[in-house]
């Protein structure tokens, strides 16, 4: 067998082929998706908003050059950084309880990119950190009013956000998802939303003529109920792959897929909550232009979720639980012209 690394013709073919994947975007909530990570510290009147993405935005709101093999350049990378920061700021609105939009800066950016050049299948690698400041009138406050926008601008990306909300020790709000354009209200008096663990899961499968993929997020301790786990150091990509093969089971043309786990990461915050982040790939010899995807296991913190599947230029929703825990999917295009 040749060696992947050289600068061969395949390699071209395969990264441009994940390039076409990568810069297509398909109107709804189908791949590609930003997510979002914020946590947002009351201190007296100013409120430290830790904010934290993954590089791969920096290509889909960004749109930078790379060279044949999808590398790109890193200084590129660190500049858009800054651009995306000034970005966030346009688009994620706190507001007072007059509706008047808070003073705000940007105290730093912070990026885990290293080296001269990034290949775009590793951008999911890496985190971009921002530390937003956003002052109050009066520590005396009533309500705060949250809105995030992002992904509505020229170039349309389905957007996924989660918020916690700390005044001092005192939790408000935790891993709460916001939707883009949604209006949040904050109250000191800690009256706010508590979402169930299912509501907080997002799950994104994507079929392709390749084989299908699969984005999960879910909340950390949630994942590891279902495992059977207790911390991080017993989470292994062995582990993942086993609990995938036993538990979601995916077939495409009535022959069962394999997952292959593609990356994970897990993201927590300063109270040690947070999710896991995980990108598996279910192989195809064939266009799966016949699919069934069953999720056998649930437990009393996670009863349900919501799914989006993309396929053909199209996006449906649904939801898995006891009660449905499989979905049917049959292409409309001729699978033997496909193949």
């Amino acid at each position: 067998m040749g060696n992947f690394n050289h600068k061969g013709g395949v390699r071209t073919s395969c990264y441009a082929i994940l390039g076409l994947i990568l810069f297509i975007s398909i109107p709804g909530f189908s791949h590609p998706v930003s997510l979002n990570w914020v946590e947002i510290g009351i201190e007296d009147s100013i409120l430290i908003v830790r904010y934290k993405i993954l590089a791969e935005d920096l290509v889909y709101f960004h749109r930078p050059g790379h060279d044949e093999y999808y590398d790109y350049d890193i200084n590129i990378l660190d500049s858009l950084a800054d651009v995306h920061g000034r970005l966030i700021l346009q688009n994620f609105r706190i507001s007072d309880e007059n509706g008047i939009l808070l003073d705000h800066s940007i105290d730093y950016v912070n990026s885990t990119l290293n080296g001269e050049k990034v290949n775009i299948m590793d951008l999911m690698r890496y985190e971009i950190q921002y530390r937003l400041e956003y002052k109050m009138i009066t520590q005396d406050w009533k309500k705060l009013i949250i809105q995030q926008t992002l992904g509505t601008g020229d170039i349309k990306i389905p957007v996924v956000t989660f918020l916690s909300v700390y005044n001092g020790e005192n939790t408000l709000l935790e891993n709460v998802e916001v939707q883009r354009d949604e209006i949040m209200t904050i109250y000191p008096s800690g009256n706010n939303p508590r979402v169930n663990p299912s509501k907080l899961t997002s799950s994104f499968f994507t079929i392709s003529e390749s084989g299908i993929r699969h984005e999960l997020t879910i909340p950390v301790k949630v994942f590891y109920s279902l495992l059977g786990v207790s911390g991080s150091s017993q989470i292994t990509p062995e582990r993942i792959n086993s609990y995938f093969l036993k538990r979601n089971h995916i077939y495409g043309n009535e022959q069962k897929l394999k997952p292959q786990l593609s990356y994970f990461k897990t993201l927590e915050n300063s109270r040690n909550t947070g999710f896991m982040y995980m990108d598996l790939f279910y192989p195809s010899q064939t266009y799966p232009g016949e699919v069934r995807v069953t999720w056998t296991d649930y437990n009393w913190h996670f009863r349900w979720f919501d799914s989006r599947i993309s396929a053909n230029d199209s996006t449906f929703l649904h939801t898995f639980s006891r009660f449905q825990p499989y979905l049917q999917w049959e292409s409309s295009i001729d699978v033997e012209k496909k193949n």
